[in-house]
């Protein structure tokens, strides 16, 4: 794990850090001045959201 994962992880305990895991779909709604993403990966119930100030590729099927 690099070294900003492990900072980020410390400074927020709750955080989850997820690898190798498949994204299943992936939406971008415009939401103000920001991008929504949606992104729902294998194997979790819960859809995983944040913003960006752009649009950016399509993750859905990537690892």
């Amino acid at each position: 794990m690099s070294k900003a994962v492990k900072k980020m992880l410390a400074k927020h305990e709750r955080l989850v850090h997820s690898e190798g895991v498949t994204v299943l779909s992936h939406t971008q709604r415009e939401k103000g001045e920001w991008i929504q993403h949606t992104i729902m990966v294998d194997d979790c119930d819960v859809p995983f959201k944040f913003r960006r100030v752009k649009n950016t590729r399509i993750y859905r099927g990537r690892r």
